[in-house]
């Protein structure tokens, strides 16, 4: 265990940024990942607002500067501290539970900003939060936690359900090194699957990645909504190859540590959900498990329907952070259905929310109906898949009524690694090859959509449904491959989309409409409004976000129902931000 400590302290882990607590986080974060619609749809709706309560977290850090560093140039700065502040007011009430042993006095303001993003009072999406368990890396990585090179050790029996991972690492590229990346990349896909922990890792800010964590395959990478992170996974060995789709999610944050700690606060509030509201889970064969402390954990917060449904959830356009381009050249398709740069885009929880509030939703063949017509949202958690004493094929049926729809799918299952023998770990992975389908099937079967790829573990589809047609969602296992049986989660929104310009009607806006004189009249053929200036002052400026605040929550406000959807509410909010500054009429909105 020594020789892996002194190899990795050697090597160094490349950490994204050390000034993270410094940077202001924007002001209207929570309006980009859609946390304040959520808040607004809960409050009309009169349910419960999640927090994070109740859900085990852990962090692991990399050692940072020192907050009581005096940032003296001439001086080296102290390099020992990696435990988050817990004066701090961000995380006042939140126990920081030491399992590694720090030095006293010394915090880093690297995990104090990892901290206040993830379960900070004011500064996060999940405050309900009250104790992480926070490790050294390194710890982690070796007797804290995965037992790394220790073949008669399984990984610590712990009631984690998320862990965030804002640092980047690797032991080396030498054919020794890369055998301890190998089994500590397989440590942690095993953890996942077998104790149901949600790991969420950082890419590289630039450059290259490192085989640390991203490489890993049951993980969430997360990167950064303005692209600018490392992409890709790095080689290890004949499993963990290079090339593979990274990152799969982002958050609009200027720092892949920052992103991360994001997208660990929302399956946070997800796996909330999912384990506090049995009546999500129904699948006829299993709802639940039990991680190996014993806690049981149901289908709607298992690791992959919350990986899934984050994934499906997220924006492919987005206003403020102006994903505008998803997928739209060759260069950033993905094999697996995603952008090279954003990975299914930037993380929405409202959506996500509402495809896990739909609950699970069966394929024909694990029911006895003899077709599974699905919701417009909604998941499906099959423990029992690959033609193994189970179904090889997966049927979700629906229809798109008369509206022109978008679809957004993600299908998600974990490598599978072996246990091994008396409690010893194996290490030996399997990864088994699913494909994702969808037919038009209103008069013959054909093919619409596919995502085939052969070195992920998830496919994705956006597509462009018509109006008045049956279409046909399928999960197969690929051909070439034998019968197995294994688990998977798929995940799916359908969204009314009248121009088929992927963004959904309650978010379109005359900005989109390339008629001047539809940009002119008060609204355009999609039922969006277009004058922003409603005090017609010649300016959409702040005036105008009084006078819509007013409004807030009114179904008879035509002039302040922007998008057209009979209500007052957040949508209208983002809409007005994105002509704020701009005259109106057609001049303004070029």
């Amino acid at each position: 265990m020594s020789i892996l400590f002194t190899r990795l302290r050697i090597l160094g882990f490349y950490l994204f940024l050390l000034t993270i607590s410094n940077q202001v986080v924007p002001a209207d974060l929570k309006d980009d990942i859609g946390y304040t619609r959520l808040l607004a749809e809960l409050n009309i709706s009169g349910q419960t607002v999640p927090t994070g309560a109740g859900v085990p977290v852990l962090m692991a850090e990399a050692y940072a500067n020192s907050m009581d560093d005096d940032n003296d140039p001439m001086t080296p700065p102290v390099c020992l501290a990696w435990l988050p502040d817990s004066a701090d007011p961000q995380l006042s009430g939140v126990t920081i539970v030491d399992r590694t042993g720090s030095t006293s006095g010394l915090f880093s303001f690297h995990a104090t900003g990892v901290a206040r993003l993830f379960f900070g009072t004011n500064s996060s999406i999940a405050p309900g939060i009250t104790q992480t368990d926070a490790y050294l890396a390194e710890h982690w990585l070796n007797s804290g936690f995965l037992h790394t090179g220790n073949s008669s050790a399984l990984p610590l029996i712990g009631s984690n359900r998320v862990a965030n991972h804002s640092w980047i690492g690797t032991a080396g590229t030498t054919a020794d090194a890369q055998l301890i990346n190998s089994d500590i990349l397989r440590r942690v896909d095993w953890l996942i699957e077998q104790d149901e922990m949600i790991i969420s890792a950082g890419l590289n800010n630039s450059g290259t990645n490192q085989a640390l964590l991203s490489s890993a395959y049951n993980i969430i990478a997360a990167g950064r909504s303005d692209g600018g992170h490392a992409r890709d996974t790095s080689a290890v060995d004949s499993i963990y190859t290079a090339g593979r789709t990274r990152p799969h999610l982002v958050a609009p944050l200027s720092t892949t540590s920052s992103a991360t700690a994001v997208i660990a606060s929302a399956a946070t509030l997800l796996i909330e959900i999912g384990h506090n509201n049995t009546s999500l889970s129904t699948d006829p064969e299993s709802t639940h498990t039990n991680n190996r402390v014993g806690n049981t954990i149901y289908n709607a917060e298992r690791a992959e329907v919350v990986k899934a449904i984050l994934m499906t959830g997220a924006d492919r356009h987005t206003i403020s952070t102006n994903i505008s381009d998803y997928r739209l050249l060759t260069a950033n398709q993905t094999a697996n259905g995603l952008d090279r740069r954003f990975g299914a885009g930037q993380v929405n929880i409202a959506n996500s929310y509402n495809i896990l509030n739909a609950g699970e939703q069966n394929s024909a063949e694990d029911q006895s109906a003899s077709t599974a017509v699905i919701n417009s949202f909604g998941f499906d958690y099959d423990p029992s898949f690959g033609g193994s004493n189970s179904n090889s094929t997966a049927s979700y049926q629906f229809s798109t009524s008369d509206e022109k729809q978008s679809l957004y799918a993600a299908l998600a299952w974990n490598l599978l690694i072996d246990t091994g023998l008396n409690n010893q770990f194996d290490g030996t992975a399997t990864l088994f090859d699913l494909n994702l389908e969808l037919y038009d099937i209103t008069e013959t079967q054909t093919l619409v959509a596919e995502s085939s790829s052969e070195n992920n573990n998830t496919e994705n589809l956006w597509a462009h449904l018509q109006a008045n047609r049956e279409y046909l969602l399928k999960v197969t296992s690929a051909g070439h491959q034998a019968a197995f049986n294994h688990d998977y989660a798929l995940a799916w929104r359908r969204e009314p989309d009248s121009d088929h310009d992927g963004v959904g009607n309650q978010f379109d806006n005359c900005i989109q409409t390339s008629n001047p004189a539809q940009r002119n009249s008060d609204s355009d053929p999609f039922g969006n409004r277009c004058d922003a200036d409603f005090n017609n002052n010649g300016v959409v400026d702040p005036f105008d976000f009084s006078l819509l605040k007013s409004r807030f929550g009114s179904t008879n406000s035509p002039d302040q129902d922007l998008n057209g959807n009979g209500v007052v509410d957040p949508f209208d909010f983002s809409l007005l931000k994105s002509m704020f500054g701009a005259a109106p009429g057609p001049s303004g909105l070029e």
